[in-house]
């Protein structure tokens, strides 16, 4: 599988990762996700640190990753 990166570098620091919808339309309340971890796996499997509830979001959608300082997020291509 080929791997497509986008260039999005943030500085290195805690990640807040906020879920404002899913499938059905705007959420009740936010879900955040909080983490000081070098790599984060986004996805609607189960294998995801950060599951998103919604169909255009795959099994092992993306990973957020700590890479020279900052956060470098891999597009899996899916």
């Amino acid at each position: 599988m080929t791997e497509r990166h986008r260039l999005l570098t943030l500085p290195c620091m805690a990640v807040r990762l906020s879920i404002r919808s899913g499938e059905h339309g705007p959420l009740d309340d936010e879900v955040h996700y909080d983490f000081d971890q070098e790599r984060i796996a986004i996805g609607r499997g189960p294998g995801a640190d950060v599951r998103i509830p919604h169909l255009t979001v795959s099994e092992a959608h993306a990973t957020v990753r700590a890479e020279s300082g900052g956060y470098v997020v891999v597009d899996h291509g899916s």
